[in-house]
């Protein structure tokens, strides 16, 4: 959810980092957490916590001349995702596999790194030599919450890398659908961003995921949720139009406040 207005965040130490605005207000970042923040709250915990603090940059993979491009999207800190996972493992008393939980890794917002080998380029020398040469490696970083536009051929690297990885880690990075032009980011309210994935998908309680000591925490909570609704062509995006409609008919079954029309608890003659 971040716009021009906001700047991501990387605590790289294992500690909680805290830094103090101006007006004595705490802020604080959990161990290796990426996050968003105003811009002037990044500007004070790098000022604060610099030694510990850095600006975290999606990295891109250029496009190649002719490829198609698709999106990628990192969807680590899902909070859709179940808080445990069940796994097996021998115990030698019983002769049985036992089943045991573990913290799901994936509610755990992270970054996703990968380094793609570069492509063997045949040279001609002199005399009409042919020779190899290596290309740079292509590096993709994808913080959390963030699609990136990648050439296709890398976005199929990328998934296969994806499914090596082990139980509880894959599906980090899936193909997604790329931006819409009309969809909840950093300027909307939460009632708008309510509303939209009402429309969107009306079974999950959305409201449970507003929660948080300010109104920006509670935004990032929430579009934490919203994200990987989002990213997924399973569910439709709303129109604006669409959008407006259903505001309007909201906004007339909300009586307006002190309607004495609405008081049944008036004075009586």
């Amino acid at each position: 959810m971040t716009d021009l207005n906001t700047v991501n965040l990387y605590n790289t130490s294992d500690t909680e980092q805290q830094a103090y605005m101006p007006d004595g207000k705490r802020v604080a970042m959990a161990p290796f957490e990426i996050r968003p923040w105003p811009r002037e709250v990044a500007d004070v915990f790098l000022a604060q916590r610099g030694k510990y603090i850095q600006k975290y940059q999606a990295m891109y993979i250029p496009p190649s001349p002719g490829e198609a491009i698709t999106y990628i999207a990192n969807l680590t800190g899902n909070p859709h995702e179940p808080e445990e996972l069940t796994k097996t493992q021998f115990d030698r008393q019983r002769g049985l596999d036992m089943p045991y939980t573990v913290p799901n890794p994936m509610r755990v917002a992270r970054p996703v790194e990968y380094e793609m080998q570069g492509e063997q380029v045949v040279k001609a020398g002199e005399g009409g030599v042919k020779y190899t040469l290596s290309t740079p490696p292509k590096r993709v970083k994808i913080p959390p919450m963030v699609r990136l536009p990648v050439p296709r051929s890398s976005a199929e690297w990328l998934i296969r890398r994806d499914a090596q990885c082990e139980e509880g880690y894959r599906g980090s990075v899936v193909e997604c659908r790329g931006p819409s032009d009309f969809e909840p980011n950093e300027s909307w309210t939460i009632d708008d961003v309510l509303l939209y994935m009402k429309l969107m998908d009306p079974r999950t309680a959305w409201k449970k995921f507003v929660v948080g000591q300010d109104e920006q925490e509670k935004k990032l909570n929430l579009y934490r949720a919203v994200f990987p609704r989002l990213v997924d062509e399973k569910y439709s995006t709303i129109p604006k139009h669409a959008f407006d409609a259903a505001k309007i008919q909201l906004a007339a079954q909300v009586p307006p406040p002190n309607n004495p029309g609405n008081n049944n608890s008036g004075a009586r003659a």
